[in-house]
Order: structure tokens, then sequence, then C-alpha cells
């Protein structure tokens, strides 16, 4: 399954990477953030390799995370392991103006289980809500940091 989202951002590219690229900012921006555990490397370096938890909807939801490949300010690639899911996302930071940036997400989910490829039919419409409400929730973040 694949799909992107994207978000207009008041504000430089610069101040998006910034802001998004702090450890200690995710609690403030994602919605059920519980802790970042680095387990390689350094934040958003490549190869780095981390534990992300989340608590969502009652329940705890635990994610490798591993950077793929980081060309910021433009873009980077990062894979999600979690309990029968894989997820690809390509992130793209679109300059449009000086106070301006479009970030592009494209996600690619991978199901590596029956139950879970059958289930999956059933809740694309949630994986699409849920990604394209952490691109809104960092937007709104960062706007209000400025």
């Amino acid at each position: 399954m694949k799909f992107s989202s994207n978000v207009e951002i008041n504000a430089s590219r610069n101040k998006i990477v910034t802001e998004l690229t702090k450890v200690q900012n995710m609690k403030k921006w994602m919605k059920g953030f519980q802790y970042y555990k680095l387990l390689k490397g350094d934040f958003f370096e490549e190869e780095s390799e981390a534990i992300i938890m989340l608590h969502i909807a009652g329940k705890k939801i635990e994610m490798k995370e591993i950077i793929l490949e980081n060309n910021l300010p433009n873009s980077f690639k990062s894979k999600y392991e979690t309990d029968g899911v894989i997820n690809y996302v390509i992130n793209e930071f679109e300059y449009l103006e000086e106070e301006k940036t479009c970030w592009i997400q494209h996600q690619e989910f991978r199901f590596n289980s029956l139950a879970v490829k059958m289930f999956s039919t059933l809740v694309v419409s949630i994986f699409k809500t849920f990604g394209k409400s952490i691109l809104t929730d960092f937007k709104n973040f960062v706007e209000s940091e400025n």
C-alpha cells in the first residue's frame, strides 16, 4: 500500500529541518509520543537505528526507526518496523518562498503476515489519516514557534 501526503508550512526550510531534527521536540508535536531511544549512530545520521514508543488509542506501539538516507535540508528516507508492518517513508522539503515550505511525504507499507495483510485493507484510511495528522501537528508546532 502506497500513498502520499503533503502540507504547506509557514516557515523556512532551514527552520523546519532544525525543529524536526531535535529529538527533544518530538514530544511537542507527535501525538502519543512516549520516548525515543537511540540504538546505533547519532540522531538523523544515515544508518542510525532507534526505538520510538508511542501510546495511541490505548495501545502501546514500539517502532524501530532506521535512517536510510539523509539529504537534509532537501530530503531524508527512513524505515519503520513494528509487529507485522514495515513502513518506508520518503520525506521531501520543497522550497516555496522564503518563509513557506511544502513537506511532502511518500509512504509505502509492507505487511509480512497474512493476518496483518487482511486487516490492512480495512484500515487504509486510518494509515492515511495518521500520516496526514503527523504532518499537520508538526506544521502547527513549527508555526507556533515563530
